[in-house]
């Protein structure tokens, strides 16, 4: 008896040092679990999952502060929280465009107040938008080096090569976010200008002529980046077809977004008529787009329907219809004549 109340006694013992140890016996092991839980099963299983709202304001703000929180003992929690910064930000902007269609909608309706506020409202979430994207630019740098390096980083992994490429894209949103605040946040603009050089390490047939559309969106963004030998909307046009080969939606938000900061209506609605073609054969099962990427199709979807739905709604009053992102409500397509009784 005596030996099993000395067991029990040895028990509490170690328990008790195990938990008054801290950080240095649970934490960190723990920390390891979730760190290379998140990275290699929670980031590739959001990646491949096609419903964005869950992934970007599901995932994004679900895991943000779990896997940051454990940043503080253990090593590199970068890669993971690239990604949930990357999509908290999507959620912000998904936030200023819902308030920016009720300005729209309460504008045409001469509801003056209405549309001050909820344009002030559009530009509270661009600034929160455009914070969490430098968060997550820096979390990109300080895994890969910083962006605009006169060297490529080493992207060992077809993995390592796509999160550079989202990293990339997410500095030039961070600085489009910041525009579309009022400059509240003071994204620097060479940030964006930093992208042009980095985008050369990327092949740009194997990602869907994405750092093709990289290089001319810095051109669409930055005054006097744009070469003299260069066309900027031949050169959104080449990455277009590289990317409708490949049925990816992705360098297709890359030319609406900027030919809206370019204020070229019609190139926005040429890059919303490809989508529209890209999304019918994304509704087939004949689609090339790998499905360990949906996510990344998914995202850009809404980001273009929300495009489209900003014209429809300034014009209509509503959003667009279904299915309609190469639709446009002054180009209705008129129903062929019924010329049988003509006969």
């Amino acid at each position: 008896m005596a030996k099993v109340r000395l067991s029990i006694k040895g028990l509490l013992l170690a328990s008790a040092a195990l938990l008054f140890s801290g950080c240095t016996t649970v934490y960190k092991p723990l920390g390891w679990v979730i760190s290379s839980y998140s990275k290699d099963e929670v980031v590739p299983y959001a990646m491949a999952h096609p419903d964005a709202d869950v992934s970007v304001c599901g995932t994004g703000q679900g895991l943000t502060q779990l896997v940051g929180s454990f940043g503080r003992v253990v090593k590199d929690p970068n890669y993971t929280l690239f990604y949930t910064e990357l999509l908290t930000g999507f959620c912000a902007e998904n936030k200023a465009y819902e308030a920016n269609l009720r300005y729209l909608r309460a504008e045409q309706q001469d509801q003056i107040t209405i549309a001050r506020d909820e344009l002030m409202l559009a530009k509270r979430w661009h600034a929160i938008a455009a914070e969490r994207r430098v968060r997550a630019v820096d979390f990109v740098t300080a895994r890969y080096g910083d962006i605009g390096n006169e060297t490529c980083p080493n992207l060992f992994k077809e993995s390592d090569e796509i999160t550079y490429m989202l990293g990339l894209v997410t500095a030039l949103q961070a600085v489009r976010s910041d525009l579309l605040s009022g400059a509240q946040v003071g994204v620097n603009r060479d940030l964006a200008a930093r992208t042009m050089r980095s985008s050369h390490c990327l092949d740009n047939e194997k990602w869907w002529g994405t750092p093709q559309a990289i290089r001319s969106t810095v051109w669409a963004f930055v005054p006097g980046t744009l070469p003299d030998n260069k066309d900027l909307w031949q050169n959104y046009q080449a990455a277009d077809e590289i990317a409708k080969q490949h049925d990816a939606l992705f360098p297709l938000v890359l030319h609406a977004i900027g030919a809206d900061n370019q204020g070229k209506d019609a190139q926005v609605r040429k890059a919303l008529k490809l989508a529209g073609d890209v999304q019918q054969r994304l509704n087939s099962d004949e689609h090339q787009f790998p499905a360990i990427y949906q996510l990344v199709n998914a995202i850009s979807h809404d980001q273009l329907r929300q495009m489209s739905d900003a014209i429809w709604m300034e014009q209509k009053g509503h959003r667009s219809p279904p299915n309609s992102l190469d639709k446009f409500p002054d180009e209705a397509q008129r129903a062929p004549a019924d010329i049988d009784g003509l006969l």
